[in-house]
């Protein structure tokens, strides 16, 4: 008699979990059916060039000097503290059209990053470069907070070439 009044219990918890998920969560349903998330998921068929990479595989990319390293952020972000040698390329002035600081050469190994997180303008501006052409994209996905937590490199002001 016990066990069926735990499986009726758990049968019950699950129903209403069925239930009050959707429900509570109205909001983001109603978002995700207006195509509100598509701009965050990312395809990497779609965008064979770009590749999301750890803590680790930035480190060892800064450390070689093998890579342009981009800071997505608006600039008072940036200015405030960025990855040592970083430039900033922010993802809302680059939208449209894109407004690289340097001339980077198609090749070169390029690594975005954001705040880190679920901040969306790295894989943005990955998106915005992969369409220009550049095909080695790399956006790490820790960001500028995980850099700055374990003690990285760092610099601040505006001294984005």
């Amino acid at each position: 008699m016990n066990f069926k009044k735990t499986v009726a219990g758990a049968a019950l918890i699950v129903l209403a979990a069925v239930l009050l998920g959707p429900a509570a969560n109205f909001p983001l349903f109603r978002k995700f059916l207006r195509g509100e998330f598509r701009e965050s998921l990312f395809s990497s068929a779609k965008y064979p060039g770009i590749t999301l990479i750890s803590l680790a595989e930035a480190e060892e990319l800064f450390i070689r000097r093998d890579a342009l390293f981009i800071d997505s952020r608006p600039l008072r972000k940036y200015s405030a503290g960025h990855i040592l040698n970083a430039v900033n390329v922010p993802l809302e002035d680059n939208k449209k059209k894109l407004n690289l600081p340097l001339n980077i050469p198609f090749e070169k190994t390029i690594v975005v990053y954001c705040e880190g997180g679920d901040c969306q303008e790295s894989l943005g501006l990955a998106k915005v470069l992969h369409g220009q052409g550049y095909k080695n994209i790399r956006v790490f996905t820790g960001g500028w907070a995980e850099w700055l937590r374990t003690g990285h490199p760092t610099a601040e002001g505006n001294d984005s070439p």
